[in-house]
């Protein structure tokens, strides 16, 4: 089963970790993001299953982005983010999600919620084409915040590890994953892949001591906070930034007083 995640074709012209074209940014030094994690929000309820685990894994990581950087707490609309990205039935790739928030922006999650008003799949990705007041706070988010990404490896690169301990410096990583395989002799609790790909999910932080290895998950199912094998074999990687478009000591109060 697919749960919503289709990996990009990583193209020439796709930014790559190490060529500096994203800000180098270090927010958290050594690489663990659990204090800023957001409060748990499953893609699926209510018996729907929203194949919408690349937009909520994105939000997720801008979210944790603005509580660490801005201080602000954050909750926005994944429902909404599905409709402009489309591709209801089969999900969809990180980079058509990050490029839609970036150009599209977003709205809180009180404007367009899932929540039990919502019945099926049908209604969670309506109203479509969306209306001119919500995509019009979504324009106004862009013109507020400047959003970027980028791939922290290629599929063939041999450095992945040490490249994604450099990358969680800087954010919180969208990585993709198969859902979900437990145990391989490292314990209860303990997910390999057993798979191809087939979910997008939040590297927040990991262990890499003598008494174990392993990388930490906030997920978008039950058991949100989970443990991957060391050696995974991870194949797609996506690390973010977000800046505000006028960052003045004015713009952060202003900000803060009114969030």
């Amino acid at each position: 089963m697919n749960y919503g995640f289709w990996g990009d074709i990583i193209l020439p012209t796709d930014y790559i970790q190490g060529w500096f074209k994203i800000p180098s940014e270090v927010l958290c030094e050594n690489g663990q993001w659990d204090e800023w994690l957001p409060s748990v929000e499953l893609q699926r309820r209510n018996d729907i299953e929203t194949a919408a685990c690349v937009r909520y894994t994105t939000l997720n990581a801008i979210e944790i982005l603005q509580k660490r950087k801005y201080g602000i707490i954050a909750d926005y609309s994944e429902r909404y983010t599905s409709i402009l990205t489309g591709d209801n039935i089969k999900g969809t790739t990180p980079n058509k999600v990050a490029d839609a928030i970036r150009k599209k922006g977003l709205i809180s999650e009180y404007l367009l919620p899932f929540d039990d008003s919502v019945h099926n799949r049908k209604e969670y990705f309506s109203p479509s084409p969306l209306p001119n007041n919500l995509t019009e706070i979504g324009t106004g988010w862009i013109k507020k915040w400047d959003f970027r990404h980028e791939w922290v490896f290629k599929p063939n690169y041999d450095d992945k590890i040490e490249r994604l301990k450099t990358a969680l410096k800087f954010s919180p990583v969208g990585i993709g994953v198969q859902a979900w395989t437990e145990g391989d002799g490292d314990g209860e609790g303990v997910y390999f892949r057993n798979g191809q790909d087939n979910h997008f999910t939040l590297l927040y932080g990991y262990e890499d001591n003598d008494y174990q290895q392993y990388w930490k998950v906030f997920d978008t199912y039950d058991n949100t906070h989970k443990a991957l094998v060391w050696e995974y074999g991870f194949q797609w990687a996506k690390r973010y930034w977000i800046g505000l478009k006028n960052d003045s000591l004015f713009s952060r109060w202003l900000l803060q007083i009114m969030c």
